[in-house]
């Protein structure tokens, strides 16, 4: 019986590598968008969309978690 491939957007970056190399789905490519990572507080990276390509691998978009500084007693 073959898995089905998971659909990892929303999932961090490696808990998505793990999802699909236990589906068997081998990522083709990481696109990475969004602020440059020394920007990224935390250093988490997110998958936020996921496209099927030839061969039946994936090519993954990721972005890294951004947030603005909030103003502290102001």
């Amino acid at each position: 019986m073959t898995k089905r491939r998971p659909d990892t957007t929303g999932y961090t970056v490696e808990r998505a590598r793990a999802l699909l190399a236990e589906a068997g789905v081998r990522i083709a490519d990481e696109v990475r968008v969004g602020p440059a990572p020394e920007q990224c507080e935390g250093g988490r990276r997110f998958v936020i969309r996921q496209r099927d390509r030839d061969g039946g691998t994936v090519e993954l978009t990721v972005a890294g978690e951004w947030r603005c500084p909030t103003a502290r007693g102001e």
